[in-house]
């Protein structure tokens, strides 16, 4: 009791001084500079990053990184979105924040067209998110059905979140469409699916498609993680045509297993584009990839696991680019900002045992003083 007494006393008598005023002016500016930090942290970030003049481009091609994952944004000239694969669940918050922030500087509130190349959790493992936060008008999926659609024609594929995935498209208001042999135009560009022809594959990777997106002059490819049973697939449709990329993201995160060399020789990238984790166990990508895509001719390979998020801006025949890891580690923002007011608050402790040795500095020079007075009287 006697201490709230104590307290009490304290506050009636408290009396602001200089000093407080300009702790409590400190604790406020910091406090609005990280509160406005936070609202706009993703902007920023992008600016930061050199993105602007990206976003001013007459198309916008982005690498987001997801970590051991892989997602393709084609932004079209007239706004038309083209959207290859999700990345993984454990960044998908990042992956939709990301994305909202690219798509509100153009002005742009849904995605088109939304490809999901097969099943694996890093390429869909986003998908739930997105669709609960963004309106998607057509969704192209996997030539695998899920349990419980018989009447499909296409094998069953038993995985829990491709389940959840199917049934939460099939849930929203957006048209859905199997991935075939199909072209279809967006502005002036032709958009086509190459593959896969077959319904059976060993392997789920090979369900993959390979999409080109070209208007003549300029072209590009996905390829989410096919195999080199797809390319040869591929190989095999395009024969004698003349095939010619300028920027590729290249399969299967960079694996040997894929972008053989028959196949790079026939499209000859001009860029590649790898997306990968940061120190992923896998050792994506493989040298062996690197190696072949020099081997061809590539000019630049861009990895998001050295760059972060990716982003091309492409006006007539130049182009910009710029990269750059976004930050969103919000634990460790909270515990800088109370390190910053514990820093402001002690401000009072260092001052007052300034404070206190000038005292019994001032009382000793002062007691000596004395001393020799009285010495010298006597």
């Amino acid at each position: 009791m006697q201490k709230i007494k104590e307290y009490y006393r304290k506050i009636r008598n408290f009396k602001l001084n200089d000093r407080h005023i300009f702790k409590i002016c400190a604790i406020l500016f910091f406090t609005v500079i990280f509160a406005l930090y936070m609202i706009n942290q993703m902007n920023l970030s992008f600016l930061y990053n050199n993105f602007g003049d990206v976003f001013k481009s007459g198309i916008q091609l982005y690498s987001i990184y997801v970590g051991q994952g892989d997602s393709s944004l084609l932004i079209f000239p007239d706004k038309t979105t083209l959207l290859v694969d999700t990345g993984t669940e454990e960044y998908s918050n990042a992956f939709c924040k990301e994305l909202k922030t690219i798509l509100s500087h153009n002005d742009i509130n849904q995605i088109d067209y939304l490809v999901l190349t097969h099943p694996n959790a890093d390429h869909i493992g986003g998908a739930m998110e997105l669709l609960e936060t963004f309106d998607v008008k057509v969704v192209y999926r996997p030539k695998l059905s899920v349990p419980g659609e018989e009447e499909s024609k296409y094998p069953v594929y038993a995985d829990i979140l491709y389940y959840d995935v199917i049934n939460a498209v099939k849930k929203g208001n957006c048209e859905i469409r199997y991935i075939t042999p199909s072209i279809f135009n967006v502005d002036n560009f032709e958009v086509k699916f190459w593959t896969p022809n077959e319904i059976y594959y060993s392997d789920e990777n090979s369900y993959s498609p390979i999409i080109t997106v070209t208007n003549g002059e300029l072209s590009f490819m996905f390829t989410g993680d096919a195999t080199e049973e797809t390319e040869k697939e591929f190989l095999s449709m395009v024969k004698d045509d003349e095939i010619k990329i300028d920027f590729l993201k290249v399969a299967h995160h960079g694996s040997k297993n894929s972008s053989t060399l028959d196949f790079l020789n026939k499209i000859k990238p001009s860029y590649a584009i790898i997306s990968a984790g940061v120190n992923n166990w896998y050792n994506f990508p493989s040298q062996e990839t690197i190696d072949r895509l020099k081997s061809v001719g590539t000019k630049e390979i861009y990895e998001t696991n050295e760059l972060g998020t990716i982003g091309i801006g492409i006006n007539d025949v130049s182009f910009k680019i710029a990269s750059g890891f976004i930050f969103d580690d919000k634990p460790f923002l909270l515990v800088l900002y109370f390190c910053v007011l514990f820093a402001i608050c002690s401000v009072k402790i260092s001052d007052k045992g300034r404070r206190i040795k000038m005292y019994q500095q001032f009382s000793d020079k002062t007691e000596f003083s004395c001393k020799q007075k009285t010495i010298e009287n006597i």
